[in-house]
């Protein structure tokens, strides 16, 4: 069976859009993985591995984060970092 070639956009803050050339073997499989694109986009992009990366061992070392890099985070980050904070202060309490 022939593979449907597809152009996926998933719409950014930063750009008008990310477009994707994929390949599917269906037209439904293509649908459900532009639904799954659209939520792996959600909240934005985020920050960039190595500023992640030094935000959670700030949170982790000093149990604060700098609310103007919470703003650039994504979705996913900030539950990450709410949930961190959490987790401290359940344990300062203790």
């Amino acid at each position: 069976m022939a593979k449907i070639k597809c152009i996926q956009r998933i719409p950014t803050e930063s750009y008008a859009y990310i477009e994707l050339n994929l390949e599917y073997d269906s037209a439904e499989e293509a649908f459900l993985d532009h639904e799954r694109l659209l939520k792996l986009h959600e909240g934005g992009v985020g920050l960039q591995p190595r500023e992640w990366t030094r935000v959670r061992k700030d949170m982790l070392q000093k149990g604060e984060c700098d609310p103007e890099l919470l703003e650039k985070m994504n979705k996913a980050q900030r539950w990450f970092i709410n949930e961190l904070k959490l987790g401290i202060r359940s344990l300062t309490k203790e």
